[in-house]
């Protein structure tokens, strides 16, 4: 039994350690905007901007200040794609579907640097700033470049379908384009190219097991997702793949294959080696995930992971609504330590069971207070009169037995019964009615409580397992429905609370 209650506490401690090293930052300002990139200020590492499907904002981490927009970047149908900052400049690069801008860090304000009438040339992916002042730009068209002190953009010949670049990395004076296929290399600015990944080379076969493999039997099984690099030195970059994640110390000269074990590395977003720590970083749907010690530790599972951004030590990630930032040092030794008993722990980002069963009494009124309520004002009766207001004549009477009638007049009279502040009648029926309540609360809560746990034992398989095709498709329909039948019992505020925390 000792043994028991030194494990539980235990394992509270790690619960409350884990929570603790993953914290949630405030997106007030955003009102429930889809996320969709983040990047802090390198002239003021206080100033984060966050893209989303809304246009661009901008806050002060250091104040208790909401996100305001980024005045200069239209915001209707403006998807921003892509945020980058630079240590050795002041501006920030916003890449969106309306074009490419330029914010300056002091002034928070935009201009547009890029743009063109054509919407898919207009549709900025991804873009770089070199050392030198040269900039090259990827849209949904193809690469567009100019050169140092340059105001025209000229289209850039590049050896990969036009529309087909998936992410730029630039450092120094050399740049990487990532195109489904392959990755290619340019060191004058985009004029000329070297392929230096081939995504179809036998070189890099993937190392999955069968069951694996037929997971991805439907979808294209070696297409490169992501690409990210260390902008102090441009021979280091990072690729994530359908078919796992690849690194290069050398300017791509040799591709070394991380470790595949912990990782759903076909359901990798994005890629990021933080600049701090030297150390690799994968988002995915459903999980953050860092490269230690020759294999992926899980730092904490999320909910439509979308994009990420180190300062210091630590890491800010963002989801589809929610930003969080975690200590990934302090993750990692916990995730180590952490066993199968609190995986749940995970799950920080909802409501726990205790909160949902408080929302669904609270939803049918059911609640132990409501009782003592009903008690209270029982006995508080007592002290109210009853209370009789007449509108008669008045008659009058002597005791040898005349009377007269006298005019209509106004009466009131008051009653009280003292007696019912010690027992009140009215207790009876409260009695009667309690139990009634009590078995409905204990019948709801015993329904909720099942399907909570029903719900989370399901979110668990979905994240452990590789199932794909019609199993997982089911799991998911019966996930919704899980999810439906909660925010019935709690009046619609379970899903109120999902998608504030999250």
């Amino acid at each position: 039994m000792r043994n028991i209650v030194i494990l539980g506490a235990l394992l509270i401690a790690v619960v409350a350690v884990q929570a603790s090293a993953q914290e949630h930052v405030s997106t007030s300002g955003l009102d429930g905007r889809e996320l969709t990139a983040v990047a802090f200020s390198q002239e003021d590492p206080d100033v984060l901007f966050v893209g989303t499907q809304d246009g661009l904002f901008v806050k002060d981490v250091a104040s208790k200040a909401d996100f305001r927009r980024v005045r200069g970047v239209p915001f209707e149908n403006c998807p921003v794609n892509e945020i980058r900052a630079y240590a050795y400049s002041q501006d920030v690069l916003a890449a969106t579907e309306k074009g490419l801008f330029v914010v300056d860090a002091l002034s928070l304000k935009a201009k547009e640097i890029f743009g063109r009438s054509d919407p898919n040339e207009r549709a900025c992916v991804s873009a770089v700033l070199l050392e030198n002042g040269a900039m090259v730009v990827a849209t949904r068209a193809g690469l567009f470049g100019r050169g140092p002190g340059e105001a025209e953009w000229l289209r850039l010949p590049v050896p990969f379908a036009d529309g087909a670049t998936v992410a730029l990395f630039g450092a120094g004076q050399v740049v990487y384009a990532a195109a489904p296929q392959g990755v290619y290399r340019s060191t004058d600015g985009g004029q000329i190219w070297e392929k230096v990944f081939d995504a179809m080379s036998p070189t890099y076969e993937a190392q999955t097991s069968s069951e694996e493999e037929d997971s991805l039997e439907e979808e294209e099984k070696r297409v490169i997702v992501d690409m990210a690099g260390l902008e102090a030195g441009p021979d280091t970059v990072c690729l994530a793949t359908t078919f796992g994640v690849f690194q290069t110390h050398d300017g791509a000269r040799s591709w070394q294959a991380l470790p595949l074990s912990g990782l759903a590395y076909a359901a990798v977003r994005k890629v990021y080696i933080h600049p701090a720590l030297r150390q690799v970083l994968c988002l995915t749907r459903t999980g953050l995930y860092l490269m230690k010690d020759e294999a992926w530790v899980e730092l904490c599972r999320i909910f439509e992971g979308r994009s990420m951004v180190g300062f210091g030590t630590d890491v800010l990630y963002a989801t589809k609504t929610g930003l969080y930032t975690v200590d990934p040092l302090m993750q990692s030794q916990i995730a180590a330590s952490s066993t199968g008993t609190v995986q749940t722990a995970a799950f920080i980002h909802e409501p726990s069971v205790e909160e949902v069963q408080r929302m669904a009494t609270d939803y049918a009124e059911v609640s132990n207070s409501k009782i003592r309520d009903w008690r209270r004002r029982a006995c508080l009766k007592a002290l109210l009169p009853e209370f009789t207001l007449a509108y008669d004549k008045v008659v009058y009477g002597s005791s040898t037995g005349a009377f007269a009638v006298g005019p209509r007049d106004w009466g009131v009279s008051l009653k009280w019964e003292l007696g019912e502040m010690i027992y009140n009648p009215d207790q009876t029926t409260i009695d009667t009615r309690s139990k009634l309540m009590v078995q409905l609360r204990n019948d709801i809560l015993a329904e909720v409580t099942r399907l909570y746990f029903e719900r989370r034992r399901l979110q668990m398989e979905l994240v452990e397992s590789g199932q794909a095709g019609q199993k997982r498709i089911d799991k998911e329909l019966r996930l919704q429905e899980l999810t439906a039948l909660i925010n019935r019992l709690t009046g619609g505020n379970f899903i109120k609370v999902l998608k504030r925390l999250n």
